[in-house]
């Protein structure tokens, strides 16, 4: 003779996961300290509804949104770059055009990772933070916003198209660039978009070590786009109480580097190699076992 479940387990069974978030911050080559936080993260079965990413989050989003964890590390574990990130053109040169360098080479070879028609028809809603030069503002445009995936590519090009080393990309009659310095930790998007569980992973972190010495302008220029992308790109978490992993009954998760990744300098956003991202995988993996308590309870 079956048993019927009481009315308590009827309804604890129709019971719907949380929509989960998560954002990815931006940080250049620090982008690896995330793969290792979402290795601890799918561990725990933790699966993601949206995904906003930042910069080098972009990457991290579209890895993600192409083939999971696993295409994550195929990437981490694999990519080297260097120079060839720095490629030069006619026009896109700071004698003849609006830029350092090109980012032809570098989208050729991030592209290479990349499944544009798969992540534009995925479930997970795949957003990036983008600055509108022209208008002035920060945007967010995502796999639900664009009807094609090759204009879904632009976007994600834009996410991490960092100015002044890189030229602005026209889209849609307006020029745009890498959104990180202007919105780097959308926390507030998320909570319009309805997620009641927010994991928010930051390669940067809170706060940044004491420098005492700034013998060099390339000091100067890189402590001083640390600080903007910590206090400016950040400032919706900066000011608000995540106490107990709650806001405002939201479930909401930090993870930052308990050791700090390195600055912005020019040779820190190009230093990509497996040696180096191996380590930040691992301290992401540390930190986020650490610092995640409790997801859903």
């Amino acid at each position: 003779m079956k048993v019927k479940p009481g009315k308590s387990e009827r309804v604890a069974r129709r019971k719907p996961v949380p929509k989960t978030a998560i954002i990815f911050q931006g940080g250049a080559a620090r982008g690896a300290f995330q793969l290792g936080a979402m290795k601890y993260l799918d561990e725990i079965g933790v699966k993601p509804d949206i995904i906003i990413g930042s910069s080098i989050g972009v990457i991290n989003a579209c890895l993600y949104a192409s083939g999971g964890i696993e295409k994550m590390e195929e990437f981490w574990t694999s990519f080297k770059g260097g120079l060839n990130l720095a490629s030069a053109g006619l026009h896109e040169n700071v004698l003849l055009g609006n830029s350092l360098f090109s980012m032809r080479r570098a989208f050729e070879i991030f592209e290479g990772y990349f499944d544009f028609p798969r992540i534009l028809e995925s479930s997970i809603e795949v957003s990036f933070i983008l600055t509108n030069l022209s208008k002035g503002t920060g945007e967010l445009r995502s796999n639900r916003t664009e009807k094609t995936w090759e204009d879904l590519r632009t976007i994600s090009r834009i996410g991490y198209t960092v100015p002044g080393l890189y030229p602005p990309i026209e889209f849609k009659g307006d020029y745009w660039c890498d959104g990180g310095f202007v919105w780097n930790v959308p926390f507030e998007y998320a909570l319009k978009r309805g997620a009641k569980r927010i994991f928010m992973l930051l390669c940067i972190g809170r706060s940044l070590p004491r420098q005492d010495k700034f013998k060099s302008i390339y000091q100067v220029l890189s402590r001083f786009y640390d600080v903007m992308w910590v206090h400016a790109g950040s400032s919706g978490i900066m000011h608000r109480d995540f106490s107990d992993a709650m806001y405002h009954g939201i479930e909401a998760h930090i993870v930052e580097p308990t050791d700090y990744l390195g600055g912005f300098g020019l040779l820190n956003i190009f230093s990509f190699h497996p040696s180096k991202a191996k380590k930040f995988i691992e301290q992401g993996y540390r930190d986020a076992r650490a610092q995640i308590k409790n997801p859903g309870k």
